[in-house]
């Protein structure tokens, strides 16, 4: 009889070791992504604190909020922040700016900005920030609770579609 002395692996225990591996892989490339997008929805939370902070001031100085808007009313101009009409990266032009409304002569007189540098314009998905003045969440959206209304400063989030349960938002008031 002879016996062979080979030391090595056979084939079917190497494309087993490589399946494994391939398995584990795939579970860590995953869980890698939901933690990419949870730390996404987190820097969004973060910018969108500085966005409240500056439309916060712009109302101060000049009574208005973003897009000219008079701070109480169900007005519906979303603005992208970076917009001139927004009034928080650079000042904006006298004019309407669309359903009631519009920044006035002595508006611009009080405005104190730049509010917020060009920096913080974009969210983690590379969309623009936006001020809605009746942004509203769905019940859906808000664990079966009445819809809701409110001015909020929000991203799209990674769907990148407004009104949607994966919006990032921070609500400036709510009537």
């Amino acid at each position: 009889m002879h016996r062979s002395n080979n030391k090595g692996f056979t084939i079917l225990e190497l494309l087993i070791v490589i399946v494994v591996i391939g398995i584990l892989a795939g579970l860590v490339i995953t869980g890698f992504r939901g933690i990419q997008e949870k730390a996404k929805v987190s820097s969004a939370k973060e910018e969108l604190a500085r966005v409240q902070t500056a439309v916060e001031l712009l109302a101060v100085d000049t009574g208005k909020l973003p897009n000219g808007c008079p701070r109480y009313g169900n007005n519906d101009p979303e603005v992208e922040i970076e917009q001139e009409n927004a009034g928080l990266t650079t000042i904006p032009q006298v004019g309407v700016t669309g359903a009631g409304c519009e920044w006035e002569a002595l508006d611009i007189v009080r405005w104190k900005g730049p509010y917020l540098g060009k920096d913080a314009v974009l969210d983690p998905w590379g969309n623009s920030y936006n001020f809605d003045p009746d942004y509203y969440l769905k019940p859906e959206c808000n664990n079966g609770e009445p819809e809701r209304h409110f001015a909020a400063v929000q991203s799209n989030g990674k769907d990148e579609n407004f009104y949607t349960c994966d919006d990032v938002y921070r609500i400036v008031f709510e009537e």
